[in-house]
């Protein structure tokens, strides 16, 4: 009796593991097809704009078209290929770029914008840059729910899990306070789900980001990202860059797969490693100024007493 019991617990194990090894490979065979069709339709056919600025003030999205562009692609390493996207401006000799970065082992893109006055003169006003300004996900499905979560305020709640419903016709704002990444009423990174799908997305800045979600019946998903507010113009030589945007892509309907798709995503893409391994960084400790005056009144003493 025990030994049927056992090879009944067996054959039960196989069966479940095997069909979740099934379903693991066909989610991810899914989820790289998205991926590979947005590199075709914003990068290589650029059939779709995915980035938005207002220069001179005109959007982008009416002139862009217009000026030379070009296209490099580069092979960092056996996991990730680096394209090059490049608009230069015939008359004012403003050369934006964008660099993203496609990965093989992952169904995630990262890119950014690179903005750079090659002429002799000042450029007219750069406004409203968005490294996200596109279209994520499509058809009006029954629900699209935003997964989020608090900053930190020194408070109980600090990083607690936040559930919207993202109602047709509406759009949900996220920005933190202060001018700090993560302070308070926002962190960078959320989770939009549909039915049988989402996409994890995030911002990689450390000061004032804001991101606006849309949707609407025609589209679908709308993401807007980037600084909070940008009005400047560049000198000649001058160079800057946006804050940086990942989207990673995932299937079925289960979104803690997508949350454990971006942490291990962080783990071998993001994390300090030696020797293969993660980095044990230094020992650090922050009380806060109304303890210590760390800012103003620091000393040996008395941070190795608040330590």
């Amino acid at each position: 009796m025990i030994k049927a019991i056992y090879s009944l617990l067996i054959i039960l194990f196989f069966l479940f593991n095997n069909g979740s090894i099934f379903a693991d490979n066909a989610y991810k065979e899914q989820e790289q097809r998205q991926l590979e069709s947005w590199l075709q339709k914003h990068l290589l056919k650029r059939s779709e704009p995915f980035f938005s600025f207002i220069y001179n003030n005109q959007n982008s999205a009416n002139f862009l078209r217009q000026w030379k562009s070009g296209l490099d692609k580069e092979q960092r390493d056996k996991n990730r290929t680096r394209y090059t996207l490049t608009y230069n401006d015939p008359k004012t000799n403003l050369v934006v770029r964008c660099r993203a970065t496609i990965y093989k082992d992952f169904p995630a893109v990262e890119w950014l914008l690179e903005f750079e006055n090659s002429g002799k003169s000042d450029t007219p006003i750069i406004e409203n840059i968005l490294p996200a300004d596109v279209r994520l996900l499509t058809g009006d499905h029954e629900k699209y729910i935003l997964h989020h979560a608090l900053g930190s305020n020194h408070g109980i709640n600090d990083f607690m899990p936040l559930k919207d419903e993202i109602k047709s016709d509406s759009k949900i704002i996220l920005a933190p306070k202060g001018g700090r990444s993560s302070d308070e009423t926002a962190l960078p990174f959320f989770n939009i789900q549909a039915e049988n799908n989402g996409i994890i997305a995030a911002v990689g800045w450390t000061g004032q980001w804001q991101v606006v979600i849309k949707r609407d019946k025609k589209t679908g998903i709308t993401l807007r990202a980037g600084m909070e507010k940008t009005h400047l113009k560049l000198h000649p030589g001058e160079k800057i860059r946006s804050p940086r945007i990942l989207l990673l892509f995932w299937q079925g309907q289960e979104r803690f797969r997508g949350h454990n798709l971006l942490r291990r995503y962080i783990l071998a893409h993001h994390t300090p490693l030696e020797k293969g391994k993660p980095l044990n960084g230094p020992f650090a400790c922050n009380g806060g100024a109304f303890m210590f005056n760390e800012f103003t009144m620091a000393t040996e003493c008395n941070m190795i007493a608040l330590a």
